[in-house]
């Protein structure tokens, strides 16, 4: 048995092991096994020690005679130091121990086995995320390609993350691994791997009032340890691409309030100004209506909002 369920890289279990003997039930057999001829080996960390006093097993009692008796129950012991990780390591720790031996006759007994099996707990370490976009300023009925890039620092014991998810609330769907970055093809991000992830946003054909202009937003990258434990959540820096839109074209309408006028009186003109969009539907802002005919600065504000629809 081991005297704990679960270890950190660096850390120590120790294993103990009880042995006994069973006789075989045949009167002539020996009733014992030859204390000498015990071997307990486990494959983790190898040959186990016996827990002596004065020269013989602990558990050598009745009688104390330097041979596994029927009844008594012996006991041996071995320390496994668990090492830094290593892609592919064992985890959990299953460990087999084996126990051979003779009886006094110096025949073979029956060997006995057994298993013992320990977690690794593993360090949380770090995600960061990095994303850009192809292109600067994009049309309306365009399209924008991000691409993220993610890297992870690892705790203390050097472990790797894993079930890697980026978000963004800009994409048309979430982002999804390219394939690249995983150099050695284990699945896991390991420290020096940088996982390439890739989405695409549509720019609605049509531009509509309120719209984001310019498009920013910002990706996220959460994931988990070898444990199932989450990991420090990266955040990417927000990316700004611009709109543009297809302009379209004025035109105005001018009358006057009389059709003759005496020298001294006024004539009033007024301007009518309409926009036919282009494609995407846009509108026009900042109207300007320039008349030489009019006094300087007589030219009244317009009477509704500066955007032309």
């Amino acid at each position: 048995m081991a005297d704990v369920a679960t270890v950190g890289h660096g850390g120590t279990v120790q294993y103990s092991y009880n042995v006994s003997f069973t006789p075989s039930g045949v009167p002539a057999d020996p009733t014992a096994a030859s204390g000498a001829s015990i071997s307990v080996m486990d494959n983790v960390c190898g040959a186990a020690t016996a827990n002596e006093s004065g020269g013989f097993n602990v558990g050598d009692t009745s009688p104390q005679n330097g041979n596994l008796d029927a009844g008594e129950t012996w006991a041996y012991r071995c320390t496994f130091v668990v090492p830094a990780h290593t892609t592919g390591e064992v985890d959990p720790i299953v460990n087999t121990v084996t126990v051979t031996g003779n009886d006094t006759n110096g025949d073979p007994a029956a060997a006995g086995m057994d298993t013992a099996s320990v977690n690794i707990v593993h360090d949380a370490g770090s995600l960061s995320i990095s994303k850009i976009a192809d292109v600067s300023s994009v049309t309306h009925g365009g399209t924008v390609s991000y691409s993220f890039a993610v890297q992870y620092i690892p705790g203390a014991d050097g472990s790797p993350a894993r079930n890697i998810v980026v978000t963004d609330p800009q994409c048309d769907s979430a982002p999804v691994f390219s394939g690249n970055g995983d150099t050695n093809g284990n699945g896991l991000l390991d420290a020096g791997e940088m996982w390439a992830f890739v989405c695409s946003f549509s720019v609605p054909a049509l531009h509509s009032a309120g719209e984001e202009d310019p498009i920013l937003n910002a990706a996220t990258v959460n994931g988990q340890d070898l444990d199932g434990d989450p990991v420090t959540t990266g955040s990417s820096s927000t990316v700004s691409v611009n709109v543009t839109h297809t302009p379209g074209t004025l035109t105005v309408t001018k009358s006057a309030d009389r059709t003759t006028v005496n020298h001294g009186q006024t004539v009033t003109y007024t301007f009518d100004v309409s926009y036919a969009p282009g494609a995407d539907g846009s509108p026009a802002q900042n109207i300007v209506v320039a008349d030489p005919q009019c006094t300087a600065g007589a030219l009244s504000a317009p009477n509704t909002s500066t955007a032309v629809d």
